[in-house]
């Protein structure tokens, strides 16, 4: 067999295992989720288990409606919601379900940056928040706490500390 053909056979076999090894294997609905991690505490700052089902609903003043996120939820000693893309705020609030008829419900802002970013180009963004500042009513809540500021897709972060007043 001719050099030349061998060349071109290799060269042509290189092309095939150079194009099919630049195949991106990124899964981007498993990497581009982020979501901010919330903790239960007692006012002491042990970890806590709530007492009542939690409900969380958005407030969405653009739209003229809110958004249950977390429809009585039990045993809750931690949750991740996600934040919005362009809003400088997000206000959600927290509903313990006491019995039938009695709820009781703090409201939470959070004031937040965005950053869009971009790891692939077979990705949408992915946007990372920084947190600048927390506020709440306080029926239930004792104290918020803003522990890691960077809200990212790392499963280990603890971004805020909600501190319950008395026994919830």
């Amino acid at each position: 067999m001719d050099k030349s053909v061998m060349l071109l056979r290799a060269i042509t076999m290189f092309v095939v295992i150079a194009g099919l090894a630049a195949c991106s294997s990124i899964d981007c609905s498993l990497t581009g989720k982020v979501l901010c991690k919330y903790y239960i505490q007692t006012s002491e700052g042990e970890d806590s288990v709530l007492e009542y089902p939690l409900s969380v609903t958005f407030s969405r003043p653009l739209a003229d409606e809110d958004t249950v996120y977390i429809n009585q939820q039990e045993n809750v000693s931690s949750f991740e919601l996600p934040m919005s893309h362009i809003a400088e705020s997000d206000a959600f609030t927290l509903t313990l379900h006491i019995n039938e008829e009695t709820t009781i419900s703090d409201k939470v802002t959070i004031t937040k940056t965005n950053q869009a970013s971009f790891e692939s180009v077979e990705c949408p963004a992915r946007y990372r928040h920084t947190l600048q500042d927390v506020t709440y009513t306080k029926n239930f809540i004792d104290t918020i706490i803003i522990n890691d500021t960077k809200v990212s897709n790392d499963a280990s972060a603890k971004n805020i500390f909600i501190r319950l007043n008395g026994s919830n």
